[in-house]
């Protein structure tokens, strides 16, 4: 690892040497990367950031911050800075993002917005919908923000949300983040033109889509049943953004016809996205057929979300069939460290001594995610600091 800070070797080997730091993981290159970021090279300096991001080790967000305030720093370091920020997650950068949401660089407050919603910041709520209300905005900017109100949850901008959603002549790329925001709010009262985009087939996938959940957070069961419905269409997209939106609505009545869809539905995207359904409303009915999709499905991306969605349910099987994927060295990396995750989301004890056996593993993301996982169940740091 001597090479990142070695000034005679090639800046592309340093480089490449930093990307590979980034990817493994490992908390024992946290001081050699700390050195990197005082680099007078911008692309050792970024490649240095990016890791972080990657390490979420926060003994680089006081640096980090420096280099998101400097106006006089590469605008790329410092968007990526903020992206490494979000990804750590500390509370010591939050007032860093939320006076980048006043840059007059569109791409830092491109960042901010986006880290203010990915942090859920509740005080970047009034500027965030002043950016969306502001028709001069550059509309990947309102779109963004909208985007960036959803993750909050801040139900008073829901009234927003459901004004703008009733311009037809609003743009479909801030539409549909708008129709998605404010399902996830949960917005009861919204237009009706929600509904009748949600229904017309010659309407956009995405529209359609975006419709299906803000109709899903409105909790009235004709909604509800629009939605339902769809889980039926002939379209695979139509399908797949039906179930994530059964999913949003809370409403336990999903819960078998998703698991029809997990056991059956031709598509791997529908099934991944039935399993995620599965895993939102979290309920111990589906358990024994997210254990079998875990087990036994053809993809990783399904065996992946049944993973996740086995962890937010925390029942004892899911939990056992969990702990035995981890272990096992003939299972794809993937799937070992997806156990992991949701062994740490589940905060499972009994796990604690398969995550601590697995923190040995030479592959990066099995051995970073376990420790992560044994900090979410132990509350106690395993090499990184957090």
């Amino acid at each position: 690892m001597s090479v990142v800070n070695d000034i005679n070797e090639w800046v592309t080997v340093r480089v490449n040497a930093l990307n590979s730091l980034g990817k493994l993981k490992d908390e024992k290159a946290v001081p050699i990367l700390l050195e990197a970021l005082k680099s007078n090279v911008d692309t050792i300096r970024n490649s240095a950031v990016i890791a972080f991001g990657q390490l979420k080790d926060n003994r680089a967000v006081p640096q980090l911050i420096q280099m998101v305030e400097n106006e006089k720093e590469n605008d790329t370091i410092r968007v990526n800075a903020i992206s490494s920020l979000t990804s750590i997650g500390d509370n010591r950068a939050l007032g860093t993002i939320l006076n980048a949401l006043k840059s007059k660089n569109i791409n830092i407050r491109q960042s901010a917005i986006t880290a203010s919603g990915d942090l859920a910041i509740k005080e970047a709520t009034g500027i965030l919908v002043s950016i969306v209300r502001n028709k001069n905005e550059q509309l990947s900017l309102r779109a963004y923000a909208a985007e960036a109100l959803g993750k909050i949850g801040d139900k008073s901008a829901g009234p927003i949300l459901s004004e703008l959603l009733a311009d037809e002549n609003e743009s479909n790329a801030v539409w549909i983040k708008l129709a998605e925001a404010a399902g996830k709010l949960h917005t009861a009262s919204i237009s009706e033109l929600v509904s009748e985009r949600a229904q017309n087939s010659l309407e956009p996938v995405a529209v359609r889509a975006a419709a299906f959940m803000a109709l899903s957070g409105t909790a009235k069961s004709e909604d509800f049943d629009i939605v339902l419905k769809m889980l039926d269409d002939g379209t695979t997209e139509i399908r797949s953004a039906a179930a994530l939106a059964l999913g949003n609505s809370g409403n336990k009545s999903a819960i078998q016809p998703l698991i029809t869809k997990l056991q059956k539905d031709g598509e791997e995207v529908v099934r991944r996205d039935s399993a995620k359904a599965l895993g939102i409303l979290a309920d111990s009915s589906a358990e024994q057929a997210l254990i079998k999709s875990f087990q036994e499905d053809a993809t990783a991306s399904v065996k992946n979300e049944s993973a996740i969605a086995l962890g937010n349910i925390k029942g004892k099987s899911g939990i056992s069939a969990l702990i035995n994927v981890l272990q096992d060295t003939t299972k794809a990396n993937d799937h070992r460290w997806n156990s992991a995750i949701a062994l740490g989301n589940a905060k499972s004890i009994e796990a604690i001594s398969a995550l601590e056996k697995t923190l040995q593993s030479n592959n990066g993301n099995i051995h970073f995610e376990s420790a992560e996982a044994l900090r979410k169940i132990t509350g106690k740091n395993y090499g990184y600091e957090r």
